[in-house]
């Protein structure tokens, strides 16, 4: 017995729930950006004039000192990233967020000591 094929059916566009502008609206500003615009408009004070002093590089001294053995593969992700391969090992790093971050999860494992130089 032969099967009746279906027909497809057209498929109907959903309503994205935007309504498009027209130009002549796109085009007559609205009180708020008017407000915007004025706000724009206004002098502000001068901007002070910083002035460059040396500063100091902040760098931290990273030292491993507990084993990596038994260790969460995590943990060995962030030695590893920190470029700490051997227990007693001491890298250098400069100050930032993502390392202190790094660090802020092994505490357990290194010791930190921040270095200035100039």
């Amino acid at each position: 017995m032969p099967t009746k094929k279906r027909q497809p059916t057209a498929k109907k566009k959903q309503p994205t729930g935007r309504k498009k502008q027209s130009a002549a609206k796109k085009e007559q500003p609205t009180a708020k950006r008017e407000q915007l615009t004025a706000k724009k408009e206004q002098p502000t004070a001068p901007e002070k004039q910083v002035t460059k002093k040396k500063q100091m590089s902040q760098k931290l001294a990273i030292t491993q000192v507990r084993s990596r053995i038994s260790r969460p593969p995590q943990q060995r992700r962030i030695l590893d990233a920190l470029g700490l391969r051997r227990h007693q090992q001491t890298v250098i790093h400069v100050d930032s967020a993502a390392v202190r971050g790094m660090v802020a999860k092994i505490t357990h494992l290194v010791v930190m000591r921040a270095i200035t130089e100039e």
